[in-house]
């Protein structure tokens, strides 16, 4: 942006997707080998693409927070939440309780993810894993559908369908839960940066862009 200049990051003539970066990091879905895997670059060398993740089975929705990739991962009977770590060049499985798990985001130490390990009794619910603790926490299990999380630093936001669809949102900190927007009409694809919360919203009629200070409450 500094520049203006646009330029290439992976040309292989297979097909890739679904991008996401964190400081000078690229990463994404890679088609190069049959299936979806995950690679990624640095931007400071561009074409110098590397894999990390080409396990058997489809791999997707890679994210990046500083060294940690994460992604769902369907090598086995379910889709499970993998992660590597750059700076170590290891790679471990997050989450692989039965079902699935889907849909990850990442800050820092905290992973968080939709699950439908209990989807008879409460559909998708959001659960997130502590990697400075090893502790893994359910963020919200309430009725109706919890879906397609995000997270930054100590807070969790989700699209929530226990009355309607609106958006909610979680502090690690303190264990509290609460509403963000409850407006009439759908919200939904909510994201997250520090005190700063958006989303798409129907209210109007058609899809809008709202957003919310944390710090203030206002919308």
């Amino acid at each position: 942006l500094s520049s203006g200049q646009e330029f290439l990051i992976c040309t292989n003539t297979s097909d890739q997707d679904w991008p996401a970066i964190s400081g000078n990091t690229v990463v994404w879905l890679d088609d190069r080998n049959g299936n979806w895997d995950i690679y990624g670059c640095r931007l400071w060398s561009v074409g110098d693409d590397f894999p990390i993740c080409t396990e058997a089975g489809v791999q997707g929705w890679p994210v990046i927070s500083g060294s940690l990739v994460v992604w769902e991962d369907l090598r086995g009977v379910s889709h499970d939440i993998y992660a590597y770590d750059l700076s170590t060049a290891e790679e471990f499985s997050v989450c692989t309780a039965p079902a699935d798990q889907t849909m990850p985001s990442v800050s820092g130490n905290i992973v968080v993810w939709q699950d439908t390990r209990n989807f008879l009794s409460s559909g998708y619910d959001v659960y997130a894993h502590d990697f400075s603790t090893g502790e893994e926490i359910a963020i919200s299990t309430a009725p109706g559908n919890q879906l397609v999380p995000a997270v930054s630093g100590s807070i969790v936001v989700w699209v929530d369908g226990r009355q309607g669809w609106h958006i909610y949102g979680y502090d690690l900190e303190t264990g509290q839960e609460f509403p963000i927007c409850t407006a009439p009409g759908n919200q939904g694809h909510p994201a997250i940066s520090g005190d700063f919360v958006v989303w798409e919203d129907e209210r109007n009629g058609g899809w809008d862009i709202y957003g919310c200070n944390l710090s203030t409450g206002q919308e």
